[in-house]
């Protein structure tokens, strides 16, 4: 199945859903222990856990039709999860120099996923259209994994997240924009977490602010259902998709 390379100032619906399509599946591959549904069309190059907090879990998968490669990382399921959500101080955007700082719970995650992910990646073919996805903290992963994709790969990602929060500071943002051309937030502008970490963290440390910025480039949804959760949650993300 191929899907269409985005590049105008729509996003394409067709992709958006199946995106959120595929996400939802890495819900399911925690649940499940490892197992989830495949779309059609497609065939599982492999699933893949990270470490949180000493914790190692599933996290998402790698789904492969044809020419067309799919990286989809799992959001928020666990306490340890949660934990790595509130580690919001930034460390340095380890694989790509110059790259900015990034906040510290996310990057952790990342980097203990990273050398599997990018090892199957690079055994594909250069023509390989890959697109990377995620909700939620999944969202944030898959900002970071699509630069690292963009740095030091001879691929030219898609990325395409879901209720994703602030990743990094606004050097990374910059240089992010700048390597990753074709990169879609999608946001309902009720949620919360796109809303955090904040623009400005100030810390305990004298005169230490921390600066998070959005990368590029956000397409808005709207539904209100009244809650924090009910705003976040992927399945009423795919149902206004569905209705566009």
């Amino acid at each position: 199945m191929e899907l269409p390379m985005e590049t105008t100032n729509e996003i394409d619906k067709t992709l958006a859903v199946f995106l959120a399509k595929v996400c939802m599946q890495t819900y399911n591959q925690y649940a499940n222990d490892g197992n989830f549904d495949i779309p059609d069309g497609y065939n599982l190059v492999e699933g893949f856990k990270a470490t949180v907090l000493n914790r190692t879990e599933w996290f998402g998968f790698i789904i492969r039709s044809g020419d067309t490669i799919v990286v989809a990382f799992r959001g928020t399921q666990s306490e340890t999860d949660w934990l790595a959500n509130a580690n919001a101080y930034q460390t340095s955007y380890a694989f790509a120099p110059g790259r900015g700082k990034v906040h510290h719970g996310f990057m952790d995650i990342y980097e203990s996923c990273r050398e599997q992910i990018l090892h199957t990646l690079l055994s594909f073919s250069a023509n390989s259209n890959i697109y990377i996805t995620g909700h939620s903290l999944g969202a944030a992963l898959a900002v970071i994994n699509a630069l690292d994709i963009a740095a030091n790969t001879f691929f030219k990602p898609v990325m395409y997240n879901f209720a994703g929060p602030r990743v990094g500071n606004p050097i990374f943002a910059f240089k992010y924009n700048r390597l990753v051309t074709n990169s879609v937030r999608i946001v309902n502008q009720h949620d919360l977490v796109p809303q955090l970490p904040p623009v400005i963290i100030l810390t305990p440390l004298p005169s230490k602010l921390l600066y998070y910025q959005h990368v590029k480039r956000d397409y808005k949804i709207s539904f209100q259902m009244n809650s924090i959760k009910g705003n976040h949650n992927l399945d009423n993300y795919l149902e206004a998709l569905a209705i566009l």
